[in-house]
């Protein structure tokens, strides 16, 4: 049988997921907050509700733990190509003295019709002076996040793996930060 302080322990978690903030929401002393929650989270009748509410919830806004799936799949699928036509192309650049034609390559970005392409991958599209810039939501999160699901990203090994896969993102970003400088 739970208690009302538990039972709003529950209401609080199932707002944000933060054990702790649950806790001194709920009414628990700060000092002790962080125990409590965590003491909480491992009582099998509080287990036991807040899956009970997390599959109401679910139920309620008819998403399933497949559709989630599918929706990072697609992510972690994503190709900008699938987006853009790239290509370098023979171009006229102006006339010699002798009106013979000088020519030189030009790279030419086509986006392809927003009705053949799936924009729900895409965050994010600006037009600043005549440079498009295609954002996508964050591929190395949605794999995190799926790898995590499947329960594909346990023990130590992965860990290392990444933490070195973030680390080089951050450092390729800073190059790329650097570069624009």
């Amino acid at each position: 049988m739970l208690t009302d302080k538990q039972r709003k322990f529950i209401n609080e978690y199932l707002k944000d997921l933060n054990a702790t903030q649950a806790a001194i929401r709920a009414g628990y002393s700060e000092k002790t907050a962080y125990s409590i929650g965590v003491e909480n989270l491992r009582k099998p009748e509080i287990q036991e509700e807040i899956k009970k509410r997390q599959q109401e919830l679910s139920d309620q806004a008819e998403v399933t733990q497949s559709m989630l799936i599918q929706e990072l799949l697609k992510i972690v699928k994503f190709d900008i190509g699938d987006y853009v036509n790239y290509k370098t192309v023979k171009a006229i650049n102006g006339y010699d003295g002798n009106g013979q034609p000088i020519t030189g390559y030009q790279q030419v970005i086509d986006l392809k019709d927003s009705e053949i392409v799936d924009t729900s991958l895409i965050q994010e599209i600006k037009n600043s002076r005549g440079t498009i810039s295609i954002k996508a939501y964050d591929k190395i999160k949605a794999i995190e996040m799926l790898g995590k699901h499947l329960g594909l990203f346990e023990g130590p090994e992965i860990q290392k793996l990444i933490d070195q896969l973030q680390k080089d993102m951050e450092e390729l970003k800073q190059s790329i930060g650097d570069d624009k400088k």
